[in-house]
């Protein structure tokens, strides 16, 4: 490994300039960390919002799609996430928001797709319309 030898500051303004460089160094860096944690974070997180009468739950490039009811609104928040069970916060024509629960495990049951291996990776869920 070669060894890099530090040059000794001569100046005021050399000495900026190197503080600087470092600064811009730690920003980058830590730039550079910042994204890589939200592309890890991205992997395991799935969204969930509607669209008219149709809710579609997103992950992984693939997307479930499920009637509900016309009227609902939207979908305000996700409060639980476990394993398939969601509750969530609906807003509805007429009603006002309601604490609403989906159950993604019987639904992908009906699907053919094995609830568990769709499951697993997901660590979060949330409202994101698009």
């Amino acid at each position: 490994m070669e060894e890099t030898k530090i040059q000794p500051i001569t100046t005021r303004e050399e000495a900026w300039r190197r503080f600087n460089a470092a600064k811009n160094q730690k920003k980058e860096l830590l730039a550079s960390i910042e994204a890589q944690r939200n592309k890890e974070i991205e992997r395991c997180t799935a969204t969930l919002y509607n669209n008219g009468d149709m809710t579609i739950f997103k992950f992984g490039g693939q997307i479930i799609k499920f009637k509900t009811s016309k009227k609902l609104e939207r979908y305000t928040e996700v409060k639980i996430w476990n394993h398939g069970f969601i509750e969530v916060m609906a807003q509805y024509k007429g009603i006002g928001l309601v604490e609403e629960y989906i159950d993604l495990n019987s639904i992908l049951e009906n699907l053919y797709i094995d609830p568990e291996t769709f499951l697993s990776p997901i660590e979060k869920v949330e409202v994101k319309y698009e």
